[in-house]
């Protein structure tokens, strides 16, 4: 695990040292700053593939460590509508020769855009899926409905933030299973500190009704935006640290990495 954040750790120096590709130069202020805000904007209307890493080395009340990979897709439907399909890929270590990886339940929402297409402020809402895709026992093995709101601020060139607030809740499948209630509220703060560099933050706070656990951290890190021809990557590194836990295997501090890519052809407008 700490070789993979080795990698993440070069990869974004690698890019603060070289910076944004030469045609970035010919590129307006504005332009540039809308490219910078875009990036982080889960909203935006760009077809999007997301890799993503949190990484857990202590946990409460457990020995184990946790690492859950996730793959996501993201993609404007016409002009009101954002779908977004996500697959995690959770590992369990117990020892260093002893653990459980496989794939995890694949998240599914599409949020219906409420605000005007040009406007600073994003508002989206709609449904949520939870598919029991899992294996090795690796989650809920549960279909769950619910919903998702999402809202990006971006009226000051600074700083942009806003969040995403997700519900669900078993519908059915293996009897055997208990039933799940969830709530995530993920918080998210982008400080522009110039050249593509910025300041960042998006821990996701985590409500599990159904078991009367409940974790809240704090996320500070750092994270780069790229544009190279017609694709934006944004790769970045923050740490989050628990302010409040409750109940067992929740995680105390967390290392989340990843790389982001925006393909720009694929804008609607």
């Amino acid at each position: 695990m700490k070789k993979s954040y080795l990698i993440f750790i070069f990869i974004l120096v690698s890019f603060n040292l070289f910076g944004q590709s030469s045609k970035e130069d010919k590129k307006t202020k504005k332009e540039a700053q809308k490219e910078m805000e875009d990036a982080n904007n889960p909203l935006a209307s760009f077809v999007s593939f997301n890799i993503q890493n949190y990484y857990f080395p202590k946990l409460t009340d457990s020995d184990e460590v946790g690492n859950t990979a996730w793959l996501r897709f993201i993609s404007p439907i016409g002009k009101k509508i954002i779908f977004r399909a996500s697959v995690p890929l959770p590992t369990k270590i117990v020892t260093d020769s002893a653990y459980q990886s496989g794939i995890g339940n694949i998240n599914i929402f599409a949020a219906y855009l409420l605000s005007k297409p040009k406007s600073t402020s994003t508002v989206g809402i709609g449904p949520l899926v939870v598919a029991p895709t899992i294996t090795e026992n690796l989650g809920s093995q549960k279909w769950q409905l619910g919903a998702a709101f999402v809202y990006f601020n971006a009226k000051s060139s600074a700083l942009q933030w806003g969040g995403l607030v997700t519900y669900q809740h078993s519908v059915g499948g293996s009897s055997d299973n208990p039933k799940t209630s969830l709530v995530a509220v993920q918080p998210f703060y982008f400080f522009q500190l110039g050249k593509g560099t910025y300041l960042r933050g998006a821990p996701i706070w985590v409500f599990d009704i159904e078991n009367n656990a409940i974790n809240i951290p704090f996320g500070i890190g750092l994270g780069k935006v790229v544009p190279v021809d017609k694709i934006v990557f944004n790769i970045f590194l923050e740490s989050q640290f628990a302010l409040y836990n409750k109940g067992g295997g929740q995680p105390l501090f967390t290392l989340f990495g990843g790389i982001n890519m925006q393909f720009k052809t694929s804008k609607k407008q």
